[in-house]
């Protein structure tokens, strides 16, 4: 998976035998299958490995699909995705509809129905499938996306999960409220026995760059200037001197080989 923008907390208690597959069965589960970073636009064989597994409960990661865009590496151009000149960012969200698709054919894919046909099927999210590479709470397509991630798992309309909006699921709509975490905990117990998987997604919560400003918060105040008695900063080479001395060391070693 890319580098988290969330903490994912994933406890499983064997308390005795593993639990049942559904929460009023009595049958025990003997297998959990996991997955993650699963893109739907490439080949996915691994789904005969997991059908060949027979598990009784497949248990999401996170980045069910890639729902976010990516432009390709680039230092010059109009678009400059990386470099002391970038203008644009590699990532960008898709439309409700392009999330809808990916959905649809994540989920059309055979591997993956056979699957669904034979365990039960949970699971929480990351950044590509909540919408944008390293996103957090300033992401404005969040709800709409979480009510198509709990669509992709086959969230029954009675779950908590569809509960924290009064907006109906299968339609687009303004949010007038934020959602909350995609928290959800299962518990499957048939007699003497308990299995727990709780799973949390803090997207929600707040994000902090490298730098430790808060994704979308307001910027940090400009540092002071300097003083008299502050140490001087240290110097930066320029560009055209970090090419001059390239181009120096290069020389020299080509010619230590004549």
């Amino acid at each position: 998976m890319s580098r988290k923008v969330f903490l994912l907390f994933l406890h499983i208690f064997f308390l005795q035998p593993l639990a049942s597959k559904s929460e009023h069965s009595t049958s025990l589960v003997s297998r959990i299958a996991f997955g993650s970073c699963s893109n739907q636009s490439a080949p996915q064989p691994i789904w005969d490995a997991i059908i060949k597994f027979d598990p009784q409960v497949f248990i999401w990661l996170g980045d069910n699909i890639y729902g976010d865009n990516r432009r390709p590496f680039s230092i010059f151009g109009s678009t400059r995705t990386i470099g002391p000149w970038k203008n644009a960012e590699r990532f960008f969200p898709s439309s409700e509809l392009e999330m809808r698709s990916r959905y649809h054919q994540a989920k059309s894919n055979p591997g993956y129905s056979a699957v669904r046909r034979k365990a039960r099927v949970i699971g929480t999210w990351d950044d590509h499938d909540y919408g944008l590479n390293n996103a957090g709470k300033e992401f404005p397509g969040k709800d709409i996306n979480q009510k198509l991630m709990l669509d992709f798992l086959d969230e029954p309309q009675n779950s908590p999960r569809c509960a924290l909006s009064d907006l109906p699921r299968h339609t687009t709509w303004n949010p007038t409220r934020p959602l909350s975490h995609l928290r959800q905990t299962n518990r499957f117990r048939p007699a003497g026995t308990k299995t727990v998987v709780n799973r949390c997604h803090t997207g929600y919560a707040t994000v902090l760059t490298h730098t430790g400003r808060e994704v979308g918060g307001p910027r940090p105040r400009p540092p002071r200037p300097l003083a008299k008695n502050d140490p001087p900063l240290p110097r930066v080479a320029s560009i055209a001197e970090v090419v001059s001395g390239t181009v120096a060391a290069g020389m020299r070693i080509l010619l230590s080989l004549l």
